[in-house]
């Protein structure tokens, strides 16, 4: 089973995802890609642009 806890910008006020960890000793379930910087970055309009836990790059034509 998760034990899914989520970070977000603004010292957990604001409204965008920064991170997210499982603190569940399972193998089994969310795998965390990206431990060592933001998992979830954002252009100045608020945008997703990169996904480093799942190694997703959003790209916009």
């Amino acid at each position: 089973m998760d034990n899914l806890v989520y970070a977000y910008d603004n010292n957990n006020v604001g409204n965008k995802l920064v991170s997210v960890t499982d603190n569940s000793t399972s193998v089994f379930g969310f795998n965390d890609g990206n431990t060592g910087s933001a998992d979830y970055v954002y252009d100045t309009n608020g945008n997703l642009t990169t996904s480093s836990a799942k190694c997703v790059l959003c790209e916009c034509l």
